[in-house]
């Protein structure tokens, strides 16, 4: 009896101590593997430190570039605007006589008032020659392309293209004494209704304020692009898109990076 319960105390008292150098081992592997652990995941928090330091760096040079090259090009856009405003009075000036003539006269008018009164409203000044001189003027306006956009240009273009060819129209009429109205040429009406769409189904086309009317809508679409410009909305949506590029391409470099 005194054996088997000294057995039974060695087995206990092994147990125990078996246990405890179980738990000592555990221990000491918990920990190597604790430290093991934090000294990669430090060393990963390291990285992603100076990575987020090396983008954040990236990002503030290339948007203070991007606001450093908005201004600069703002103000090549707005005097971009300014000549080709200059134009378009230049162009509607220049068209004037021509303009008051189809507002104010009926198509049954034309030839009897050109007959009798050459100088009616100042058309005798408007010719071939001073024609051609009015279009080289306008054409040194396609330097400043570059910065009022397409569409602000192709606006233009139409506006010219309206306007310069009913000025031919007229100088041909005239020369064969048979000048007739505007809106019997399809070409006219064709820019007239893509420029306008809709709006020229409100225009009575017949009517004598039709023209002013047209020529006033054609003037309204083309300032209403000019107030994106100069207000810098469409420079901003520009420069949005090119700091969204900018942050696709940081994400882009870290994906590659891990």
């Amino acid at each position: 009896m005194g054996i088997l319960t000294s057995i039974l105390a060695w087995l206990g008292g092994g147990s125990i101590v078996l246990f405890g150098l179980f738990k000592w081992i555990g221990k000491i592997t918990n920990d190597r593997f604790k430290i093991k652990w934090q000294h990669e995941n430090q060393k990963d928090i390291e990285g992603f430190k100076a990575l987020v330091s090396s983008n954040t760096e990236f990002l503030k040079a290339s948007l203070a570039s991007l606001a450093n090259e908005y201004s600069t090009a703002q103000e090549r856009r707005l005097v971009a605007v300014e000549n080709l405003w200059n134009c378009i009075i230049l162009i509607r000036k220049y068209n004037s006589p021509i303009i008051n003539f189809y507002s104010i006269l009926l198509p049954k008018e034309y030839k009897t008032v050109l007959y009798e009164n050459k100088e009616f409203l100042g058309v005798e000044r408007i010719s071939e020659d001073t024609l051609y001189d009015l279009n080289l003027k306008v054409d040194n306006i396609e330097q400043h392309r570059p910065f009022i956009g397409e569409n602000l240009w192709n606006l233009f273009y139409l506006y010219r293209a309206f306007m310069l060819r009913m000025c031919y129209l007229f100088i041909k009429g005239r020369k064969k004494e048979d000048i007739k109205s505007w809106s019997e040429d399809k070409h006219l009406i064709e820019i007239a209704n893509y420029l306008l769409g809709e709006k020229l189904k409100t225009v009575e086309v017949s009517s004598l304020s039709s023209l002013q009317t047209i020529i006033g809508l054609f003037e309204q679409k083309i300032i209403t692009e000019m107030e994106k410009l100069i207000s810098g909305k469409t420079a901003s949506e520009i420069s949005f898109n090119e700091a969204k590029k900018i942050l696709e391409l940081i994400n882009e470099v870290d994906k590659d990076k891990y």
